[in-house]
């Protein structure tokens, strides 16, 4: 079953790696990663799913800098942030994100941005935030 992500280009913190981590352990149907290939967050979840086994799909940005350049199983053409963002959610069937703070920003935050993108399309979501704590939306639980 796939998944997605989206964070922080500061990566996650230890605390959203563990909660990552155990949940990935709790849901083994979970096995294959679709993520940005940007760095922080994205390559984070990356190491994640490669020490799991996990399959993982990679759909870059046309912001070479901001790339992280993972190995992965399948890569596609890179795409414009936004497109981008909204086909790894498309793409998958549950998401998670890994925001630097606690409160909602409206402009220049990929992540927020992807997360009511997330929200809109019905998607299963679970935010982890910076302290560990998980607040799942949407979706079918």
């Amino acid at each position: 079953m796939k998944y997605g992500m989206t964070g922080t280009r500061k990566g996650m913190t230890v605390t959203q790696r563990n909660v990552f981590l155990h949940a990935l352990h709790q849901h083994p149907k979970l096995d294959h990663l679709v993520h940005g290939d940007c760095i922080g967050a994205d390559a984070d979840a990356h190491q994640i799913a490669r020490s799991l086994g996990h399959t993982v799909t990679i759909r870059p940005c046309t912001l070479t800098d901001q790339r992280a350049f993972c190995a992965a199983d399948h890569e596609h053409p890179a795409r414009k942030p936004l497109g981008r963002n909204a086909d790894i959610v498309n793409e998958a069937e549950v998401m998670f994100a890994f925001p630097s703070g606690y409160k909602e920003m409206k402009r220049k935050s990929g992540t927020w941005a992807t997360i009511r993108y997330t929200r809109k399309a019905g998607k299963l979501l679970y935010i982890i935030y910076p302290d560990g704590t998980v607040v799942p939306e949407g979706g079918e639980r």
